[in-house]
């Protein structure tokens, strides 16, 4: 089933979501994560607020403005979450208190890999020996924004915005057009999704100690040219073969810094 609804043009306001951590802090200590010509920055949540100077951002445009994660309508507490190396993110995290749920008993957390795109896990885990009712809510947006008008806080866009439902293949589509320029970003989930407005929305009844995960990819473009994005399991076998040709950077480096044994018995040469 599709649905299309076709957005205002003109100027783009920012949101009054303005500070990447909520209303918690001016000061954000910024997380990012970049491959290629792919790169995303994010507050130690995860979470893009719009209106702020976060995003994923392809080829100088912003292809994703909001993406904030919310369990029951609160956004979650940071256990830890850092860079894993140039290209991905782990965000580690537990609820607050919610309805029927103690605080500290569900976990919830974010593998993210950028490049060509963004694939991220999302994985949340009832630690109680109680069944757990609980909504999932992932709400995004594109604005299309290029860097300078990320910079300027200027959101001045004169094409046109479009958003399409697919409620089938649970996936959004957000597309822009100004004259010659076109770009496009869907966001699909893995696990069937009800989509609200710019929400994609998992009702969850988790079991006592079970895990509910599901996978977010998003796939950028621009013109006629749409990337499907490098997903980790692509990345782990590329690395894989790298390594078995003997090319991977990282066994070189290894392999020039472990210590050498010279000495005359021969044999042991060969350890």
């Amino acid at each position: 089933m599709h649905c299309g609804a076709n957005l205002a043009s003109g100027e783009l306001q920012p949101a009054p979501e303005n500070i990447p951590g909520g209303q918690e802090s001016t000061e954000v200590e910024w997380l990012q994560v970049l491959e290629g010509s792919t790169f995303m920055l994010s507050d130690h949540r995860g979470d893009v607020l719009g209106g702020s100077i976060a995003g994923l951002f392809h080829e100088d445009t912003r292809h994703l403005s909001r993406f904030v994660l919310r369990v029951s309508g609160g956004r979650p507490s940071v256990l830890t979450s850092n860079s894993i190396d140039h290209y991905s993110a782990a965000f580690f995290m537990t609820n607050n208190e919610l309805p029927g749920i103690p605080a500290h008993t569900m976990s919830i957390q974010r593998y993210r890999y950028v490049g060509q795109g963004l694939t991220e896990v999302v994985v949340v885990t009832n630690h109680r020996n109680d069944p757990a009712s609980l909504q999932i809510r992932l709400t995004c947006g594109a604005d299309f924004a290029d860097l300078f008008e990320v910079k300027d806080m200027r959101l001045r866009k004169r094409g046109e915005f479009s958003l399409i439902h697919d409620t089938e293949r649970s996936t959004i589509t957000y597309a822009y057009q100004h004259g010659d320029f076109r770009a496009v970003t869907r966001v699909h989930s893995t696990e069937p999704a009800m989509l609200d407005g710019d929400d994609l929305v998992w009702d969850l009844e988790l079991g006592q100690r079970v895990t509910w995960k599901t996978k977010i990819q998003v796939t950028v473009g621009q013109g006629d040219e749409e990337l499907a994005p490098i997903t980790p399991e692509e990345r782990a076998a590329s690395m894989a073969l790298q390594q078995w040709r003997g090319t991977s950077a990282a066994l070189q480096k290894w392999e020039g810094e472990v210590p050498e044994l010279d000495a005359g018995w021969d044999l042991l040469k060969l350890v």
